[in-house]
């Protein structure tokens, strides 16, 4: 006797093709993407009015340069030359420095340690500068 027939109506069909068309289809959408950038762009509003040509100039001033030395004969072994004018003590340099500061009042200073000057001695330096009102200190490297 010969065996009955089954009828199947599932079809085995092939996948191939589809996955073809999905990869295809994320390649095309990997390619044509594009990020937004939001930096490089910067949204303000300006007020009217400013930073036209006002006819005034600005001078721009050199920062203040302060040399801080060692010098043994001074009772805290520090003198203090400013720019490339007279030395000073630490003592003389609030006195010196209030009557720059009114001179300048927006001027930078810059503190350019000697060799073997200690820290302690920067910051005596320091602290007369600001007693003298400059604010805006700055260390000078090498």
């Amino acid at each position: 006797m010969r065996a009955p027939e089954i009828r199947s109506d599932h079809q085995d069909t092939s996948m191939t093709s589809m996955i073809d068309v999905v990869f295809l289809l994320l390649i095309f959408s990997l390619c044509t993407l594009q990020f937004r950038v939001l930096e490089g762009r910067l949204d303000t509003e300006l007020p009217m009015g400013f930073g036209q040509d006002t006819g005034e100039l600005l001078e721009v001033l050199e920062p203040l340069e302060l040399h801080v030395l060692n010098d043994p004969r001074e009772p805290d072994g520090t003198r203090v030359r400013i720019g490339r004018g007279r030395s000073h003590t630490v003592a003389e340099l609030p006195g010196v420095l209030v009557g720059l500061a009114s001179a300048f009042p927006l001027h930078d200073v810059v503190l350019h340690a000697g060799d073997g000057v200690a820290h302690g001695q920067v910051v005596s330096v320091v602290d007369a500068c600001i007693a003298g009102g400059f604010l805006t200190l700055r260390f000078a490297g090498g």
